[in-house]
């Protein structure tokens, strides 16, 4: 076919679909222009004095940009935009049960949603602030640098964690392919469940009891990697059940630093079960414990399905030792105090 040909049929196709009245969406950029903030529906708080909400043809593109000091912006609609950029110094809040959709978000100031719900159809990147109560992504979430607390039901191709001020707290379920964290910490609630490996490239991994005394175990459906660069944070206490315990449905690969942190006194011979597992490779390399009294360690029993915290009583020196050993420092403290006033 000729190119006159092919130019002919594309004006043709244009006159058809103009004339069949097909709108062809045009996307608009727009801002937020009140410093003092406003709700989402104030058309005159924008920059084209139009609320931006996808529909009869037009899409938008939307900014809170700074304006100096700090503002927010309060949800009183369920909006569609194609595009959401948060500046520093800004918030989008929503209390009600609205729902906010996007094809992509980029997030450098705080939103708060306490019961709404946050849908992008494409990728988010967050160096700011995020608390959510529900979160439905389909590409990649990016937490570079910031601080990100999701307590609802939270979905995403991909999560990634950067940054060593990065921050991210789940205080319900979590379902991604993936989740790798290179740095920051990395918290999984107790009771929480995360449907998806983890990979522990660095940073720290945690568990946190949101309703003390009663901490129920938290469930990983998938892979759990711990690799040399990374913390894996453990509690122990002394009331019964309220024990860190991660419960892997695959493989673990550990590595890395233990952090064993005791909240009372234990026994000797009293055993912890930390984590359940399909299969384990590997040891942590560093075990750092605190909180058990004097004479007493912890070891670790790299079970075939699970690892163990076995507290171990040491011998207790017998008193005519501890006299012994207390007169001999005196006698050398008495011995290097007559040198030094000799000289």
């Amino acid at each position: 076919m000729k190119r006159s040909d092919l130019n002919g049929l594309g004006l043709m196709l244009l006159v058809l679909v103009s004339g069949a009245g097909i709108a062809i969406a045009q996307q608009t950029e727009v801002s937020w222009i009140n410093p003092g903030g406003g709700s989402w529906s104030t058309a005159a708080d924008w920059s084209d004095g139009v609320v931006p909400n996808n529909g009869s043809g037009q899409t938008y593109g939307v900014t809170l940009p700074t304006l100096g000091s700090y503002y927010g912006v309060s949800l009183d609609m369920s909006p569609t935009v194609d595009s959401l950029t948060l500046q520093s110094n800004t918030e989008l809040v929503g209390y009600g049960s609205e729902t906010f959709s996007t094809g992509s978000l980029i997030n450098g100031g705080l939103i708060y949603f306490s019961n709404s719900t946050l849908n992008v159809n494409g990728p988010v990147t967050n160096s700011g602030s995020l608390y959510d109560a529900v979160m439905n992504v389909t590409g990649t979430f990016s937490n570079a640098g910031g601080f990100a607390e999701i307590y609802g039901p939270f979905t995403a191709a991909h999560y990634v964690q950067t940054g060593n001020g990065s921050y991210t707290e789940i205080q319900g379920t979590m379902n991604v392919q993936d989740a790798v964290v290179d740095a920051g910490p990395f918290d999984l609630d107790h009771g929480s469940t995360l449907n998806g490996n983890l990979d522990m490239n660095g940073g720290a991994f945690g568990m946190n009891c949101e309703h003390f005394p009663s901490c129920p175990p938290t469930v990983l459906n998938g892979n759990f990697t711990s690799t040399a660069s990374s913390l894996y944070s453990e509690g122990i206490d002394i009331i019964p059940g309220v024990v860190d315990q991660l419960v892997v449905s695959g493989d673990a690969t550990l590595g890395g630093t233990l952090d064993l942190s005791f909240g009372g006194r234990v026994s000797g011979g009293e055993s912890f079960d930390i984590m359940t597992y399909l299969s384990e490779t590997g040891q942590f390399s560093t075990v750092d414990v605190s909180g058990l009294g004097f004479y007493q360690i912890a070891t670790l029993d790299y079970g075939p399905t699970a690892l163990d915290v076995v507290v171990v009583d040491l011998p207790t020196p017998e008193p005519g030792s501890m006299i012994l050993m207390g007169t001999t420092m005196i006698a050398l403290a008495y011995g290097c105090r007559r040198k030094l006033a000799q000289n």
